[in-house]
């Protein structure tokens, strides 16, 4: 079992498309899991939102989601693969900046939220969509089990993590502000992408040579 763990962690290293996703997707799932203990928290108590109107805002998010699967490929044909995944990392990562310094009225601020994490909620699926599509692309058939395995690996590990470490944060430094960090971390994976060779793929690319 580790001998395919450290030949999967190998082979998603040794190849600069995957190591690109692999990297963004691990570090937005490091922002995802601090916000999965600080959200409601930095919704009810700092914002002060009524638990009705956060429910609507949950709501919308699952929507955003939906608008995203629908109009996946739509931008995909306008922006191109690899400049739809670094357009629509750069939106979800700017929106989790912009949802940590939402300082309104609880109507105002509800408001805002909402429209925040829709557009968060859909560029990011947007995003998912494509880089499936490359990894798939990119990785030979009879290794595509273990590439997934490893990206699953390394994502939900850092995503484990992200929740200790936002309530540390939250605990040392205040809920706003450990919110507004883990927006800041999410831009790190917009960065990941933009310094690779995703940014100027127009195509899927070539599988690489195991």
């Amino acid at each position: 079992m580790l001998s395919e763990v450290g030949e999967g962690l190998r082979l998603v290293f040794s190849d600069a498309y995957l190591r690109a996703l692999v990297l963004s997707s691990a570090t937005f799932n490091l922002h995802i899991g601090m916000l999965a203990g600080l959200q409601v928290l930095f919704l009810s108590r700092v914002l002060e939102i009524p638990p009705a109107w956060i429910g609507v805002i949950f709501a919308v998010v699952g929507l955003g989601a939906l608008v995203g699967a629908l109009t996946a490929a739509r931008f995909t044909g306008w922006l191109g693969i690899g400049g739809v995944v670094i357009r629509m990392q750069l939106i979800s990562s700017l929106a989790g900046v912009a949802f940590a310094l939402v300082q309104a009225p609880p109507v105002v601020a509800a408001t805002l939220v909402g429209l925040i994490l829709f557009v968060k909620a859909a560029s990011t699926v947007i995003r998912n969509v494509n880089v499936v599509s490359i990894r798939q692309a990119r990785t030979p058939q009879h290794l595509l089990g273990r590439v997934g395995g490893t990206s699953q690996f390394v994502g939900i590990g850092l995503g484990s993590l992200g929740g200790i470490v936002g309530g540390l944060l939250a605990e040392w430094l205040g809920i706003r502000e450990a919110t507004l960090i883990a927006g800041l971390i999410a831009m790190f994976s917009f960065s990941w992408l933009f310094f690779s060779p995703i940014r100027s793929l127009k195509g899927l690319p070539e599988a690489m040579k195991a």
